[in-house]
């Protein structure tokens, strides 16, 4: 059996919504405030309200980690959540070229069931 490899890669400044993965790099998406930390994801100011809901429904909000403070862009909320730590470690096989796309700005709404160009 192979062993399993992980890889550390710097994401730099990069932000994104793990929920719906709109970029928050630039204006004017980078100006807009509010946001949540939902266990160890970030969420959007327009995805928050969504995700607060269905943590009150389900009796979950103990999993709402942080809010963003009054005013501060959502942008600001998670380098500020971030801290120092700007690597993502992944044992995935693709995670160098999904980095790159990241901080290339390209889309990353792939298929993940066909990453090797196989019939699924």
């Amino acid at each position: 059996m192979p062993a399993i490899v992980q890889t550390a890669y710097d994401i730099g400044d990069h932000v994104e919504c793990d929920f719906c993965s709109r970029h928050f790099d630039a204006k004017p998406a980078a100006a807009e405030i509010g946001g949540i930390v939902f266990e160890t994801k970030a969420a959007c100011p327009d995805c928050a309200p969504r995700i607060e809901d269905s943590a009150r429904r389900y009796h979950e909000t103990k999993f709402i980690r942080a809010r963003a403070r009054a005013g501060e862009t959502f942008r600001d909320f998670c380098l500020r959540i971030r801290a120092s730590n700007m690597v993502v470690v992944s044992s995935g096989e693709n995670i160098g070229e999904l980095i790159e796309t990241i901080k290339t700005g390209g889309l990353i709404n792939r298929p993940t069931a066909n990453r090797r160009d196989e019939p699924i």
